[in-house]
């Protein structure tokens, strides 16, 4: 029975491939693939969708797969499945049998299959099992000539159809291959590998670029068909399908023993071995073990490669009779261990049994390499008339293999001189056909891109006279409180005024009731007098707080060191907040300079810590920032105090009005609304304004901005 494993061994060995190198162009077109590391696709006829997940384990791994599908047959749902389905299934099995080598079953999987579906069969999944049939006929009872001409046919029957068409290449120019026929292989073979690397599936352009390597190995372009299997390894092991990176190690290992780096195809073949036992493969294994054998022949380390070649003889015929290729490798290793052993008698049986094997591959150079081998073993033992006539023959045969090399290279050129050729005309058509697209879409971006913008331009022309209008009235509104603010400050300052003197009249009389002895003795009147006394006194401080709204109150400005003031000022602003609540100051310079009466300035935050410390009501935090306004305003002429809480906020309302005389949120008997407005008359008659921002829930910012000192 051949096996998969078998047919690339072969291919691989195959000498007539031996040809320059194809243009390189589409070797490294396959480093620029994305890999996509999804469910692995079908070359064509993929699996309906409830197959579709055994499809891609099957890919993967197919013991497994085929594991699975033996239960599912089992099952009793497997008797309500469609033709479609069960096609399908036939195709996942055969393929899988394919891969571990199974081939007979493999073709009588295709059979099945093909049996299932009614004639003519040009379906997708009829193709997918007439490709997999040919490629079985070849491993079992039929020939490579036949397995090719069924997969010509095939493509014929499918004319209209471009995946179908490289799907089938991607297996004919396998097979070619193995005839030698490089032209054939070679058109076959890019042809399938530039469409399934731009259209996929992926992991069938990955099985294409691995049958396309040896053809470049052969002609040794050594780099660009390590380049192909390098990328191969990589994604099937990134979808973890052993069986295949053993398989693609495998060649890789070939191509280094073609450059006579054998530690390096020794590592190889090594981990050739351990996917194929990962992967359930035992004729992989065996020709790893053979692969092993050959490289140390190549190092004449005799005694290592007996062993091992004599492993993969008992592993290879555990899966049964053994094809004339595999007879006639092993008994050329053997002849060569035993050459090198010093047995020539020994040799020359083993050769003879290879050359009486009438094995293909035996036309070609491996042909040539026993010939020579028995030649060299003949002189060895004294046998001169039959060293002279192997060594004629080696001779005849490696002429005829150069005058095929010579042939085949100038047609290779050709090849290569077309294929470019039409890879040409085929990007000249691609650009005009882009540009096209381009000039297009470009037309139709410049039309939507002049609607657009001729709709945002209405949008924005809009928007601009609605916030022109919104900002007008903000400005007027902004304008109107301004003047009711002054007017009444001014009504404010008046009343005050003559507040004032009311207050001063009657501090004046309790002053001379009090010298009176008798109202003094007189404890009644005392205690009224003393009440009367702390009245004008509270009269005296609104009167104070009004002068200040009214900016008529008498300032003694001075210059302040911000950083000496809040250093002193440290314990009564922490005293006024309390245990609860804890002060942070921050100075942006500490040698900042501001002009300002230091008591009103004092007075003015005190009242916004009081306010801060309320709006907490209880445990929080209240900071104190001091910097130049020139991030906010741009001038370094105004200092800017903040006083951040951490309190519940105002809504939009309350804001409004915060700075209004006499409006507080605060419970009757809390509080006279006067705080806020003293503070905004203080920093409005210091030359400089008060800003509030408050958002509910995340507390409140209250700035003054005062005139900065000029240094000394």
């Amino acid at each position: 029975m051949r096996t998969a494993r078998n047919t690339s061994a072969r291919s691989g060995d195959y000498p007539e491939s031996r040809t320059p190198t194809l243009s390189i162009v589409f070797a490294l077109a396959l480093m620029a693939t994305t890999v996509s590391y999804q469910a692995c696709a079908a070359c064509l006829g993929e699996a309906v969708v409830p197959l579709s997940r055994l499809e891609a384990l099957a890919f993967r791994d197919p013991t497994l797969g085929l594991g699975e599908i033996g239960h599912l047959k089992s099952t009793s749902e497997f008797q309500g499945w469609s033709v479609e389905q069960r096609a399908s299934l036939d195709a996942i099995a055969g393929e899988a049998y394919r891969q571990t080598g199974h081939a007979e079953a493999a073709l009588t999987a295709a059979n099945e299959g093909l049996l299932l579906l009614p004639p003519p069969h040009t379906v997708p999944i009829a193709i997918r099992l007439r490709a997999l049939h040919a490629l079985e006929i070849d491993e079992t009872a039929g020939t490579t000539l036949d397995a090719v001409a069924e997969l010509t046919q095939a493509l014929t029957e499918v004319p209209n159809d471009a995946r179908a068409d490289a799907c089938l290449r991607k297996d004919r120019g396998f097979l070619r291959n193995t005839l030698g026929d490089t032209e054939g292989a070679l058109t076959d073979l890019t042809t399938a590998y530039q469409y399934l690397t731009e259209h996929g599936p992926v992991a069938e352009a990955m099985v294409a670029a691995g049958r396309l390597a040896p053809v470049y190995r052969h002609a040794h372009a050594y780099s660009e068909a390590a380049s192909l299997v390098t990328h191969t390894i990589a994604y099937f092991e990134n979808i973890q399908a052993w069986v295949r990176t053993a398989t693609a190690r495998e060649r890789l290992g070939q191509i280094l023993v073609d450059q006579h780096q054998y530690a390096a195809a020794m590592r190889q073949f090594t981990e050739m071995r351990r996917l194929s036992l990962l992967g359930g493969d035992a004729g992989g294994v065996g020709y790893a073990d053979l692969n092993a054998c050959q490289v140390h022949i190549e190092l004449r380390e005799f005694s290592v490669a007996l062993p091992e070649c004599q492993r993969s003889e008992t592993e290879l015929r555990s899966l049964g009779p053994l094809e004339t290729f595999d007879q006639a490798t092993l008994a050329t290793r053997f002849g060569r261990i035993a050459l090198g052993a010093g047995d020539p008698r020994q040799a020359i049986t083993y050769l003879t049994t290879a050359i009486q094997t009438h094995a293909p591959e035996l036309n070609g150079e491996f042909g040539a390499e026993v010939y020579r081998s028995r030649s060299e073993a003949y002189a060895t033992s004294g046998e001169y008339r039959n060293a002279y006539a192997d060594g004629l023959e080696y001779t005849r045969r490696l002429q005829t293999l150069n005058d095929l090399n010579t042939a085949r290279q100038i047609t290779l050129q050709r090849v290569r001189a077309d294929m470019d050729r039409e890879k040409s005309n085929t990007d000249a058509l691609r650009r005009e056909h882009v540009a096209l697209i381009a000039r297009t879409e470009q037309e139709r971006r410049e039309r939507r891109f002049v609607l657009v913008l001729s709709m945002f331009t209405c949008i924005a022309l809009v928007a601009f006279v609605l916030i022109a209008h919104r900002r007008q009235l903000a400005e007027a509104k902004r304008q109107a409180a301004e003047y009711r603010l002054e007017e009444l400050g001014r009504l404010t300052a008046g009343i005050a005024h003559d507040f004032n003197n009311l207050m001063t009249v009657v501090q004046q009389a309790t002053g001379m009731l009090a010298r009176r002895q008798n109202l003094a003795a007189d404890a009644e009147s005392a205690s009224l007098l003393q009440a009367v006394r702390d009245a004008a006194t509270t009269g005296g401080g609104i009167t104070a707080q009004l002068l200040a709204f009214g900016r008529q109150q008498n300032l003694r400005p001075e210059t302040i060191v911000v950083d000496e003031y809040f250093a002193r000022q440290s314990a009564l602003f922490k005293q006024t907040l309390g245990d609860r609540i804890a002060l942070e100051t921050t100075i942006e310079d500490p040698a900042l300079l501001l002009r300002a009466d230091r008591a009103q300035l004092t007075s003015a935050l005190i009242n916004l810590l009081i306010n801060a410390r309320d709006a907490i009501a209880g445990r929080g935090t209240v900071r104190i920032v001091v910097e130049t306004g020139e991030k906010e305003l741009g001038t370094r002429d105004l200092i800017r105090l903040t006083v951040t809480d951490t309190g519940p906020g105002m809504d939009s309302a309350v804001l409004e009005r915060a700075s209004e005389p006499f409006f507080t949120t605060k419970q009757p008997g809390q509080g006279s609304g006067l705080g806020l407005s003293a503070v905004h008359g203080f920093v409005r008659q210091s030359g400089g304004r008060l800003s509030i921002q408050s958002t509910q829930g995340l507390g409140t910012m209250v700035s003054l901005w005062l005139p900065r000192a000029a240094s000394s």
